[in-house]
């Protein structure tokens, strides 16, 4: 098995999504932070567990298990460290088969 950053389906994935972020206006390749384009980008889950209300009762000391997740693209500052996310249910919106379609898993 190829490293991701190796994977021809992985790189040309990343790329249709970068694409599809591009038709939608996020042009900008340079970080905010400090002024440089040289990134790492992955596609990550990210674990949605409900934040608790003030008044729900005391604190548990685990977080209920959850298998809920948000989709994500998780671009990294390789010089800043600086984090970019975008919630890829933005693009599944339209095609819930989006990211299967990409190569990924559910």
């Amino acid at each position: 098995m190829l490293p991701r950053d190796r994977d021809p389906q992985f790189i040309a994935a990343v790329k249709s999504i970068l694409a599809d972020l591009r038709m939608r206006g996020a042009n900008q390749d340079y970080c905010a932070r400090c002024e440089t384009n040289d990134w790492n980008v992955d596609v990550i889950r990210v674990f949605a567990i409900p934040m608790p209300l003030a008044n729900g009762g005391p604190p548990t000391a685990l977080p209920p298990p959850s298998q809920a997740y948000i989709p994500t693209l998780c671009i990294v500052c390789n010089k800043c460290g600086n984090m970019i996310l975008h919630n890829l249910q933005s693009l599944t919106r339209t095609d819930p088969a989006y990211l299967r379609k990409l190569g990924f898993k559910e």
